[in-house]
């Protein structure tokens, strides 16, 4: 507010020595990540507000402030990494407004003659007569930014003619955020972009960033893009009014923790082709105009059911038949027999999208945006953006604007096939819902596959697999993170070895020096010295079982006479019951005992039973500083995997083998599937090196 500007000098100088204290030719995001929130906003808040009035009063000089470029980008245009956008829809989040108003809050300066443009066109539309009627608290995103008391009710800005252009908004806002800290064109953004997808509504945003190539071109995309949402929420309300429940209804769904009934039922961690049968149990018994569809597919155990919202809650009742309660305990309950663990759940969302119930909205929209001028060039569209439904490049329709309208409306979603793009090294998730939005189940379709997804929403997040907005601005190198391809890193693979001869190569046949295959430890099977033997000179690993003596002396005398039979310095692995106490206390300090004395004692496997981490402590600590060159543990269940990977972080130096029994041959080792536990916990593991 000074006339005279005689600060200017000052701020300069301030600003110039904490970019050259602190910042040290980073990103502003990057330095402060590990800073308390509430500090990290005000920090970067007024960086920005000081770098935007410099700029404007153009007191900076050439080379003395140049933004940092993110190495994300650098290795994009460099060939080192393809980037993929992806931006959410609707139902993941109830206070999409307050991330709104975070970004606001945040980058003040950098957005706000954007979000004051977008603001008033949204206004223009909700005081028309057609949509007035559905925004009866009117559609003042300023003002309730400028006074949150003002705001309307959650109801309110829940409903689709509200909630479908604002959430557009939240997600244009987080793109413009990242334009302007890098400080690029939508050009220059754009040509690192391999390509982008929209989960439902978030594809009319894909073909923003698509068709944009400067910030004017930003700016009337954006308007067309929340004109084109405001009327598709407004129209769907129009044909699919909200309807009032039986209270009894309302009162039951709320008790078993499923949510407010509403057009649309998430179902996750149950596989889609067991929630179909179902839906098609339910459908017989509703007439055609009540019927029951799964119309988004976010995953393999993640999908998405329209209906009337009496319909889904009959779906509901049938589901509760078999789902575990929270807390029962089924560890001794053969897995055939047990109840499912998984959730079903109403979305937050007033329209039943991607289903028949909205076949008549096309229509409608089809006038709204001959009228509004709503139409996008598809020939403008220079990165491809891929179709919910079969994954094809919608750049490619000649009416892209309404092919938009059916893929919020009418068709179904099929994430997968949506974000198959070959290649792909990172995506980024544009929101909204942080780290709760698209790029949560995104992470989980491509878990093991090389793709590293990148939260633009979120300044951090407890999974530390993942990245969050720092790592998307930081210009340092080494903070690039690749995620892990497990075909590349894991799968077999044929060595040839000096004499010519062809082996097997696995992290297993590496860590043993044989192959792949072992003969686990067994009472009575591997107790005689000849078998042990015998085995070990084929080549083989095997245990031989503690099981079988019951002193010192005859483990002594064993591991002796296999000596005697096998070729001299060949390893000996012992394999202990932890179940049992006696022979425990002796076996498990022999061990390391033996190898300090000379004898080949290579290894050691704690069966029947997994130890506390302060008792695994203990024991490895002993064993390795003896020699011992790995250690085996065989848990039963997914908790128990999940303590042996307790204990491999604690020891990262020691290689752990992780033998797993299941339990469909019977007998005592487990009540679990072979299969499920392993799948349930494949990527834990292999995020522990050793």
């Amino acid at each position: 507010n000074d006339p005279s500007l005689q600060f200017i000098p000052v701020l300069k100088t301030v600003f110039l020595f904490f970019v050259s204290k602190y910042v040290k030719g980073n990103d502003i995001h990057a330095v402060t990540r590990v800073l308390a929130k509430d500090t990290r906003v005000v920090i970067i808040n007024a960086f920005f507000s000081a770098l935007v009035f410099l700029r404007s009063t153009d007191t900076l000089c050439a080379g003395e402030y140049t933004q940092s470029t993110s190495a994300l980008f650098v290795a994009a245009r460099d060939g080192r990494a393809k980037v993929f956008a992806v931006f959410g829809g609707q139902g993941n989040i109830e206070d999409y407004f307050e991330e709104l108003a975070d970004i606001y809050t945040t980058y003040t300066t950098l957005v706000q003659d954007y979000v004051e443009d977008m603001a008033a066109v949204l206004r223009e539309h909700a005081r028309s007569d057609e949509a007035s009627v559905f925004h009866s608290k009117g559609l003042d995103v300023m003002g309730w930014l400028r006074n949150p008391d003002s705001k309307p009710d959650v109801a309110y800005l829940l409903s689709a003619p509200v909630s479908l252009p604002l959430i557009g908004l939240v997600q244009l806002m987080h793109y413009y955020v990242m334009l302007k800290v890098l400080n690029q064109t939508p050009a220059q953004v754009r040509d690192v972009i391999g390509g982008s997808t929209g989960h439902s509504q978030g594809i009319i945003s894909s073909v923003v960033i698509s068709s944009s190539a400067t910030f004017e071109d930003f700016f009337t995309n954006s308007r067309k893009a929340l004109g084109l949402l405001f009327w598709i929420g407004t129209r769907a309300q129009e044909i699919y009014p909200q309807t009032t429940l039986n209270p009894a209804i309302l009162q039951d769904s709320l008790s078993n923790n499923e949510g407010n009934p509403t057009p649309m039922l998430v179902v996750n961690s149950l596989r889609g082709s067991e929630v179909l049968k179902y839906v098609d149990a339910t459908n017989r018994h509703l007439p055609e105009d009540r019927k029951i569809k799964i119309a988004l597919i976010n995953g393999p155990r993640s999908v998405i059911c329209t209906g009337p919202p009496q319909s889904l809650y009959g779906l509901n009742l049938a589901l509760r038949k078999l789902k575990a309660p929270t807390g029962l305990e089924q560890g001794r309950i053969p897995f055939s027999q047990r109840k499912i663990k998984f959730s079903s759940r109403f979305l937050p969302i007033t329209a039943p999208f991607h289903s028949p119930y909205l076949d008549g909205v096309a229509a409608l929209v089809e006038q709204d945006i001959a009228r509004d001028d709503l139409a996008f060039d598809h020939t403008l569209m220079t990165i491809p953006v891929f179709s919910t439904d079969d994954g094809k490049n919608i750049a490619q329709s000649s009416n892209v604007t309404m092919e938009l309208v059916h893929q919020i409306c009418s068709l179904p979603v099929h994430w997968e096939k949506a974000t198959a793009t070959a290649g792909l090294t990172h995506v980024i998730d544009f929101g909204p819902g942080g780290t709760s939005g698209v790029g949560s189940f995104t992470a989980r379709n491509k878990d093991g596959t090389g793709v590293q997804v990148i939260y633009a929403g979120a300044s951090e997040g407890i999974n530390r697999e993942l990245s969050y907005k720092p790592d998307l601005f930081d210009a340092n190198p080494a903070s690039l993170r690749y995620a892990p391809n497990w075909a590349k890193e894991f799968q077999p693979k044929l060595v040839r070895s000096v004499n010519g001869d062809i082996h097997i190569d696995t992290r297993m046949s590496r860590l043993l020096s044989k192959p792949p295959l072992m003969v686990a430890g067994m009472t009575p099977s591997t107790v005689s010295e000849v078998f042990v033997s015998a085995v070990m000179n084929a080549g083989y690993h095997i245990e031989l079982a503690g099981g079988g003596h019951y002193n010192e002396t005859d483990v002594r005398s064993k591991v002796k006479k296999i000596m005697q039979l096998t070729t001299p310095g060949a390893g000996i692995t012992l394999n202990t019951l932890f179940i049992n106490v006696r022979q425990w206390g002796f076996q498990a300090p022999l061990v390391p005992k033996l190898r300090r004395e000379g004898l080949p004692m290579e290894g050691f496997c704690c069966a029947a039973g997994v130890p506390s981490l302060e008792v695994a402590n203990e024991f490895i600590t002993d064993m390795a500083s003896a020699g011992i060159r790995h250690i085996s543990f065989k848990p039963g269940s997914v908790e128990s995997i999940r303590q042996v990977l307790a204990i491999a972080a604690a020891h990262p130096e020691m290689p752990i083998v992780l033998q797993w029994t299941g339990g469909r041959a019977g007998g005592h080792h487990s009540f679990e599937d072979f299969h499920q536990p392993i799948l349930e916990t494949y990527s834990a593991v292999r995020r522990h090196p050793n």
